[in-house]
């Protein structure tokens, strides 16, 4: 009889520690996950904060113009002032590495820097390639002009893409993209 008790202890026993693995598992995962979450839209902030830096550089004529307009004239420092308040929101030393060791494994990448300065009917799209600026006229009347993440220009705007490898849940890195926006005229 002693037997049966202590196989049904045995039993129990093993069950409680297969399932304490399962919740501690779950619990980790959800853990991580929130954890890739909450540094995903931290790092959209940052990127929408850096963008805002670059209307620092708007032409002062066409803003006091009858019909006033948000343009950026100045590319090269606005790439300039995005990437200083890149690496200063962000926590990157200059060359864009993560100072402390945590989810983001190396550099950032900034892949895309666009200009989408409107001037009426046409809209100079400025695209920083190769460390040189490319500037393309489109007509909004003859054309809708989206930007990558399909956002409709009526305004000036500023698109980043940045890239950076992120230790997933599992222990992998893998590469991962954030683009965003940044129209400081549209009202909601």
């Amino acid at each position: 009889m002693m037997k049966k008790k202590y196989k049904g202890i045995m039993t129990a026993f093993i069950l409680f520690c297969v399932f304490g693995v399962i919740v501690i598992t779950v619990e980790a995962v959800s853990l991580k996950m929130n954890i890739l979450r909450a540094l995903a839209e931290q790092t959209q902030t940052d990127l929408v904060l850096s963008n805002s830096a670059v209307y620092k550089y708007i032409d002062k004529k066409a803003l006091g113009e009858v019909e006033a307009r948000v343009i950026i004239n100045d590319y090269t420092a606005a790439y300039n002032e995005m990437k200083e308040y890149l690496i200063y929101n962000m926590d990157l030393s200059s060359n864009l590495t993560p100072k402390s060791d945590a989810i983001i494994k190396g550099p950032i990448e900034i892949k895309d820097f666009i200009i989408y300065n409107v001037k009426g009917d046409t809209v100079d799209v400025v695209t920083m390639r190769n460390g040189t600026f490319q500037v393309e006229t489109k007509n909004k009347t003859l054309e809708k002009i989206l930007t990558p993440n399909k956002y409709e220009i009526n305004n000036t705007t500023v698109t980043t893409t940045i890239e950076m490898d992120i230790e997933n849940m599992f222990g992998r890195v893998e590469r991962q993209t954030i683009s965003v926006d940044t129209d400081i005229v549209k009202k909601n």
